[in-house]
């Protein structure tokens, strides 16, 4: 919810003072305008979120050239969207944070994160979800069918977060498992969940979490190296991942396989390093149905809320 209240928050401000921002003579004279809104009407926000929203509001504005109306319909839509809520459900059903003392089921937006974000980080990267627990165990379990030896795997969660997807995969026998985050506060976050994390089923104790863009990741030297992404960022960045994954294979023979939570990357489709392996349709359990329904979000329970796609390396 903490969401909404932000963009509202933001958007209350633009819509009031639309005109001034629009009659501005001049860039300069805008952002000038801006700051001096922001510094005013976003005061009761912690300071790392109120320089997010500025900046994202400069940024919208005088580096991506748009209009004042349309960034006020971008922050209505992001008012509107109900993901957040609908995670909230999920995660309190599940209530796997109290079991393990960990922290990975609020969702996260990137201006609340403890650091300064750049425009092209917004508009290239995503807020952290937590990954639905029942899910990631199905494709991790469905890679014993491809004939997967976890011993001689490595698993990688690009644009890992908070790390719920390390702590569920060492519940498998990887060689080793490591999270790729960009952000510096997700990653110390993961970090200490990584730490604190003692799961009954935990076969891989060889958990880590690295801070750096996944385009200058080390690809690991294991037989079979999996990539997991639950839509971490845009079809840009994957682009440049997949021409450096293509490289990879072509100069090692080394086997990966790309997992996908929703989201599909365009480049698949005709890619030359890799072939669809599998699609799998996910369907919600009902509980929640009575909550999501009185927040008007009927969606809840469509058979394909989720849907796992999966590539393997030719």
């Amino acid at each position: 919810m903490k969401k909404k209240n932000f963009f509202i928050d933001l958007k209350d401000l633009i819509v009031e003072y639309q005109n001034d921002i629009s009659s501005a003579e001049s860039s300069e004279q805008g952002i000038t305008i801006i700051n001096l809104i922001m510094q005013d009407g976003l005061s009761h926000l912690e300071d790392y979120v109120q320089t997010n929203l500025t900046n994202l509001a400069i940024n919208f504005l005088y580096v991506n050239n748009s209009t004042v109306p349309e960034l006020i319909a971008y922050l209505e839509n992001e008012i509107n969207d109900p993901h957040n809520e609908l995670v909230a459900i999920r995660e309190s059903q599940v209530e796997f944070d109290k079991k393990y003392g960990t922290e990975t089921s609020n969702v996260k937006e990137q201006f609340e994160l403890l650091e300064t974000i750049s425009m092209d980080r917004y508009l290239n990267s995503v807020k952290y979800s937590p990954s639905p627990i029942d899910v990631t165990y199905m494709y991790l379990d469905y890679l014993a069918e491809m004939g997967v030896d976890y011993s001689k795997t490595a698993y990688i969660d690009v644009g890992s977060g908070m790390g719920r997807c390390l702590l569920l995969a060492s519940d498998y026998p990887f060689s080793r498992v490591i999270g790729v985050e960009i952000s510096s506060h997700l990653h110390e976050i993961a970090q200490n969940n990584i730490k604190i994390y003692k799961g009954e089923k935990q076969q891989c104790t060889n958990i880590t979490s690295v801070c750096e863009d996944v385009l200058t990741f080390e690809i690991p030297t294991e037989e079979t190296v999996v990539f997991y992404f639950y839509e971490p960022f845009s079809e840009v960045i994957f682009n440049q991942l997949h021409e450096k994954l293509a490289r990879h294979i072509e100069k090692t023979q080394q086997k990966i396989i790309l997992i996908f939570l929703n989201r599909v990357y365009l480049t698949l489709e005709v890619s030359e390093a890799f072939e669809l392996e599998k699609r799998i349709d996910t369907k919600i359990r009902k509980s929640g149905q009575k909550e999501a329904a009185t927040l008007g979000m009927d969606n809840y329970t469509n058979d394909n809320f989720f849907q796992v796609t999966i590539f393997k390396s030719k």
